[in-house]
């Protein structure tokens, strides 16, 4: 899974993913520009993972989960430059940061796609519990050598780290 998040948080940060604005753009029909999950607004980059309800609530869990304020942000990129640039957080704190940000990506582009092409309304409630989950299983994997508590993540994963 490691891997695949790389390349999708890759291709998310470069607006390189088949999102329908983008499909449009290089000329692909589709029936439709509207957000698959919240049929509100144009499926942009910036609105799947950032501005629709489904993710702008997932963020605003995760920030309140790790006792951070979040960024005022104009794209993806501004976000991770945010994480990047910010001088109060230490660099454990930043790995971790990327490996939630990123599950984060990761885990609203797989909903996604079961809305468009699942057999099932997957249920929006069990992505927190996907973050909390996969990004632990994640962080681990990419660093072997941090020993991080399942339970001490659940609470908060940055709290073994002064920010």
């Amino acid at each position: 899974m490691t891997k695949q998040v790389n390349i999708l948080s890759w291709r998310a940060l470069r607006d390189r993913l088949p999102n329908r604005w983008n499909l449009t753009r290089k000329g692909i029909d589709i029936p439709s520009l509207l957000c698959p999950v919240c049929s509100s607004f144009p499926e942009t980059n910036f609105h799947l993972f950032w501005d629709c309800n489904v993710a702008s609530a997932i963020w605003k869990f995760v920030f309140r989960w790790v006792d951070i304020h979040p960024p005022n942000i104009l794209d993806l990129t501004d976000l991770f430059n945010w994480l990047d640039e910010s001088t109060s957080i230490n660099s454990f704190c930043k790995t971790i940061l990327d490996s939630i940000f990123g599950t984060v990506i990761w885990v609203i582009w797989s909903f996604r796609n079961e809305v468009i092409f699942g057999k099932r309304y997957p249920r929006s409630s069990e992505l927190v519990d996907k973050v909390i989950h996969y990004s632990f299983l994640w962080y681990s994997n990419r660093n072997r050598k941090a020993s991080k508590c399942w339970n001490n993540w659940m609470q908060n994963p940055l709290l073994d780290f002064a920010l």
